[in-house]
Order: C-alpha cells, then sequence, then structure tokens
C-alpha cells in the first residue's frame, strides 16, 4: 500500500465516498467521481474517495477540483493510495476505508456515502469480482468496527443505493 500525501491540518468536514462499483454501475459510479472534481476540496471540507473499478484495483482519491482544459468526464485527482484488488462486498474493506480516512483526514466532522447497489434491509454493495454482497448486519459490524478503532463516530452516513432509505436500515444503523 503506498501512501503518498501526508496527514493534512484539520478543516471543518471530511466527506468520505466509498465506490463500490466492481459491477454494472461502474460508469456511472465513476461519472460521479469525476463530476465532483467540480467542486472539489476545498478550505474547509475533504472530498476522499474509494473507487473500486470494475474487474480492477482500486484507489483513492483525495478529490481537488477540475482545472480550466481538463476533461470533466475523467478523474483527474491525484491518486492517494493505490489499494490493488479490494472485495468491497467485505466489511473489513469499508471499515479501513473508514478508518484510513479518519487518521489520515483528521477533522471536526465525517459523513459517508455509500454509492452502489442496495437492496434495503438485504444490504448493499455488489463486488462481481468476489461473487460478493455486504448484508445489513454487515454493514453495521464495518461502522462499528471503524467507529470502535477510531474512536469517532460519522455524522451523517448517507446512500448513493436504491431502497436504501428505509426505515428498517436507519434503525439498524442508528448506533453507528
Amino acid at each position: 500500500n503506498n501512501d503518498t500525501q501526508p496527514a493534512q491540518p484539520p478543516k471543518k468536514w471530511t466527506i468520505l465516498y466509498y465506490g463500490a462499483a466492481d459491477n454494472d454501475l461502474y460508469p456511472f459510479i465513476y461519472q460521479d467521481v469525476a463530476k465532483m472534481e467540480s467542486v472539489g476540496s476545498d478550505p474547509a471540507s475533504n472530498l476522499v474517495v474509494q473507487l473500486d473499478h470494475r474487474g480492477g484495483t482500486s484507489q483513492r482519491y483525495l478529490i481537488q477540483k477540475d482545472q480550466p482544459g481538463q476533461d470533466p468526464s475523467k478523474i483527474d485527482s491525484p491518486v492517494v493510495q493505490d489499494i490493488g484488488k479490494v472485495n468491497s462486498s467485505n466489511p473489513k474493506t469499508l471499515s479501513d476505508f473508514i478508518q484510513w480516512g479518519i487518521k489520515k483526514y483528521p477533522d471536526e466532522h465525517y459523513m459517508l456515502v455509500i454509492a452502489d447497489h442496495g437492496k434495503g434491509w438485504k444490504g448493499c454493495c455488489a463486488d462481481e469480482s468476489h461473487k460478493g454482497w455486504m448484508e445489513l448486519p454487515q454493514l453495521k459490524q464495518a461502522l462499528g468496527d471503524a467507529r470502535q478503532a477510531s474512536g469517532q463516530k460519522l455524522d451523517i452516513i448517507g446512500f448513493d443505493a436504491c431502497l436504501m432509505a428505509s426505515t428498517e436500515v436507519a434503525y439498524e444503523l442508528k448506533d453507528q
């Protein structure tokens, strides 16, 4: 694992975006990350992404604002860490990302966004290469493990995934 940037001074927010895109949603999640570069990180916030490329490796990015002339449909932000092939449906992979983000970007508040397929109380995060799926109890475990290891509670958990805005999901994750 190749961590190429030192820890940054604290900001108000770090937004952690978990792009579990090793599946048919890859082109859409990739474009979402590329569009994030229209804003990028700023003096008050870090926008940090872990993107599991379909059939390939995974990288972590600190999203930076596109400069004039850069292709808005391409991710131009530098890779902060290349983590190789990972199973994005494994709760340890999600927990590791959260812990890494909190350690690397020690800010006042944290938001996690999980992007992928979702099935409400059945869970989220399909990984084609590993034929995996993260069930809701595993998601809860990932968040709990990250909280215990980092000592930091996430302020906001959001989903860019179908059916995850349900009472059942909110109830299961309420203490994480």
